[in-house]
């Protein structure tokens, strides 16, 4: 492919080799109405194909949240209600699905199946460009909202997917926390809206400008494609040159700047239950734009400076409100992905009176950080830890490089650009050297204008209230209604019933393209796998090249363990790497962790026995992921948290009450917000033993045993400290464990591990 070629319809206007990635990424434009188009040209055999839309939302309907729902719902090739679950039964898929983000919705596919990958492709290009909502209503009326009415003589009530997707997210403090700063830091913009949809507006939406909406944002002029991946990219080119042809050139909608917001405080509500204590509920959120899209250097640097001041309780800010009691919990968040990324600083769990002590505490700390300088072998071990985790990525990996180059290719700035780290790190370890940390942190903390600060008190009547205003302006509103408008609900509700009760035709579902047995490989894709013995301990090595990075995990049997401590064990895997050890501090602790690696991580997992529902085999697993050259300092510094972690004495027992009451408040918000989840992992639990398992260790049981913790802490933690060092001493040991390494080639250092953790294993003797 070369340089202003045309191929297809497509010319060629970028080349840009990226030896980071392994990749080439060639960027073209159709010519007949400016579609752009990324390929990603790599050895990656996880092949995804995405197409995105610039949505720019003018009001808080959420408009095209329920259009990215309702693309999905059958199209003009193929007629299918729910075309996205039908191809589920009969693709290879890796990844299948649609998202909305604040200023762009993005539907991407991937499988390593070739003929999957293109029938998947056609099928999500139909939905967008040709949807079955122009000939059927009954799509808005079930994604979007409708009034739910079947007795002329009851009050209607809103049902709606999306409507009630976003009651439940609008339920969530979090939800509440980002809506309200956006909003105050982006008055101007689309950013100030609810691209997901606000439930008091979402009724406001009608048929017609949900149809407006998609005619003139779902154009090739506005889209933007990315291709991933190990494709026939002709054949690609192909099919996108026989579905964009028919389209002219249309305006793309535009995101305008947003000057920064005079300095505002203000006060809303979010509801608690009635038997909440609302007291130190309060939570406050300062925020601030920090610069536009381009300026990668300053959003990484604001990301390290970020958990440099917050990112342990005993980082410099987070240390100060905790001591002074005036606060829960501090977290610093950087918001990028999108024109103008912004931060904010949250207290939670405080009091709407400590507010200015807050402020103060914030001050303080900034001038004593400026006094001393900030500590530049921290900086560098922030930096060392985001590189690896921006560099490693996730899965699938396209979708994560496609997500990246959105970030700039949006809005009109080169789509290669962050897809490449060398300069930018190197240009973050430099800053170290001079002042630009320090007058980021002046910025920051010091700065106050044009700073926003929201205060989200809590309310045990905010629910009622709203559920009453709803409804009285339901019941307002069927008494607007003519005779007429009230038969033309009952009859809209009967049809949408019976299109909704309606299976699919076998000749609608005939129209989806399914992935032949012949093209699946009746043998599933070995992973080369041996099986190793270190001493007498067991271990699996999956010889796959990482790219200078090496992956293990070690599996600890809980075979020992007594059932009833599994809430206690879970809570454990929190601690580790939070409390002090023999050898460092917390603090030496963390920066050591972000030196010596890029991800650790302690968890307890079950496996199924094999035909026996009522059996399994629970494990304490420890992941890891480290550089190569960090590897040894990895494997020392995994011994050291292990095998001497200090769990008595006051600054541990006082570090054990405070990540107690964070780990409850953070367990608590969860169920708040995704209860479903939590009552089908407790009806699980009843079926199998993994599942029995999961729930006391991550389900409302495990919460449930953190509420009696932290009621009777005094009395509590003697036993948890006791069980605590009993699992260090006698279950974090070679004879308990088996090893799985991920890399390229084997390594001496991690065959000392047996070695180091030889201790001798023992029953835990329970107290009576």
């Amino acid at each position: 492919m070369k340089l202003h070629e045309i191929y297809h319809g497509f010319e060629v206007h970028e080349i840009t080799p990226l030896p980071e990635q392994n990749a080439t990424l060639y960027r073209l434009v159709y010519q007949k109405n400016g579609c752009e188009l990324v390929w990603l040209k790599n050895e990656e055999k996880n092949k995804l194909f995405s197409i995105a839309f610039k949505t720019v939302p003018t009001d808080d309907t959420g408009v095209f949240h329920i259009l990215e729902h309702s693309v999905l719902c059958g199209s003009k090739k193929y007629p299918v209600k729910e075309p996205f679950v039908e191809m589920i039964k009969s693709s290879m898929n890796t990844f299948l699905n649609a998202i909305t983000f604040s200023d762009k919705t993005v539907y991407p596919i991937a499988s390593r199946n070739e003929t999957d990958f293109f029938n998947l492709m056609q099928v999500y290009l139909d939905a967008v460009f040709s949807p079955a909502i122009y000939e059927n209503p009954n799509i808005f009326y079930q994604e979007g909202w409708h009034y739910d009415l079947h007795d002329p003589e009851e009050i209607p009530s809103y049902k709606g997917v999306v409507f009630n997707e976003m009651k439940g997210a609008f339920s969530s403090v979090d939800q509440q926390i980002e809506r309200g700063i956006l909003r105050m830091l982006f008055p101007d913009t689309c950013y100030g809206f609810e691209s997901g949809g606000d439930p008091k507006k979402i009724p406001e939406l009608s048929f017609e400008q949900f149809l407006s909406a998609h005619r003139n944002y779902y154009h090739p002029s506005n889209a933007k494609i990315y291709v991933d991946g190990q494709v026939p990219f002709e054949r690609v080119l192909t099919i996108l040159d026989e579905r964009l042809s028919s389209y002219e050139v249309a305006p793309q909608p535009q995101i305008p700047y947003q000057p920064p917001v005079c300095s505002e405080e203000r006060v809303d509500y979010y509801e608690i239950g009635e038997g909440e204590v609302p007291d130190q509920k309060a939570q406050m959120v300062l925020g601030k734009l920090l610069c536009d899209y381009t300026d990668r250097k300053k959003v990484f640097a604001l990301m390290v400076l970020g958990d440099y001041l917050t990112g342990s309780n005993e980082a410099p800010l987070k240390r100060a409100i905790l001591q002074k009691g005036l606060g829960q919990d501090v977290i610093f968040s950087v918001m990028d992905g999108i024109a103008q990324p912004y931060y904010q600083i949250r207290v939670s769990n405080t009091e709407y009176d400590r507010r200015d002590l807050i402020k103060n505490v914030l001050r303080e700390t900034a001038r004593s950080l400026l006094e001393k300088g900030l500590d530049q072998e921290e900086l560098n071990a922030g930096i060392d830890q985001l590189e690896f985790r921006v560099r490693e990525g996730d899965e699938p990996q396209g979708l994560w490089r496609n997500i990246n180059a959105l970030s700039f290719w949006l809005y009109g700035g080169n789509p290669a650009e962050p897809l490449q780290y060398d300069r930018l790190f190197r240009s973050l370890r430099e800053a170290v050297h001079t002042t630009y940390f320090e007058e980021l942190l002046r910025y920051c903390l010091l700065d106050e204008d044009y700073r926003v600060t929201l205060y989200l008190l809590p309310s045990k009547i905010k629910g009622q209230e709203d559920a009453r205003a709803e409804m009285d302006a339901l019941a307002a509103k069927k008494a607007a209604w003519s005779h007429k408008e009230l038969e033309n609900i009952l009859e809209q509700n009967r049809r949408l019933q019976a299109w909704q009760s309606q299976p699919d035709s076998p000749e609608a579902l005939a129209t989806l393209p399914a992935l032949p047995l012949s093209e699946v490989s009746p043998v599933p894709e070995q992973i080369p796998t041996e099986s190793l013995l270190w001493g007498d301990v067991p271990v699996y090595y999956h010889r796959v090249s990482e790219s200078g990075v090496v992956h293990f995990s070690l599996y600890f049997s809980l075979a020992n363990c007594p059932l009833e401590y599994l809430g206690a064990l879970s809570f454990l895997t929190r601690l580790l790497g939070y409390l002090p050890t023999k050898r460092h501090s917390v603090l030496e602790l963390q920066q050591e962790m972000k030196r010596s690696t890029g991800f650790l991580d302690y968890n307890v997992v079950a496996f199924p026995v094999l035909g026996e529902k009522d059996q399994c085999k629970p494990y304490f697993m420890v992941t890891c992921s480290a550089l190569k050259s960090r590897l040894p300092d990895a494997v020392i510094l995994l011994h050291e948290i292990l095998s001497d972690t200090l769990f008595e004495g006051e600054a541990s027992t006082s570090a054990i009450h405070e990540n107690l009451l964070q780990c409850q408040e953070m367990i608590r918000q969860s169920i708040t917000e995704n209860g479903h989840r939590y009552a089908y992992m407790r009806a699980l639990s009843h079926f199998s033993a993994p599942a029995w398992v999961k729930e006391q260790t991550k389900g409302f049981t495990f919460y449930q045993y953190l509420s009696r913790f932290v009621s009777d802490f005094e009395r509590q933690i003697h036993e948890f400290q006791r069980f605590a060092n009993w699992m260090k001493e006698t279950q974090w040991v070679a004879e308990r464990m088996t090893v799985s390494v991920t890399a390229d080639e084997d390594y001496e250092d991690l065959r000392a591990l047996p070695e180091i953790l030889k201790k001798e294993s023992m029953p835990f003797q329970q107290t009576r």
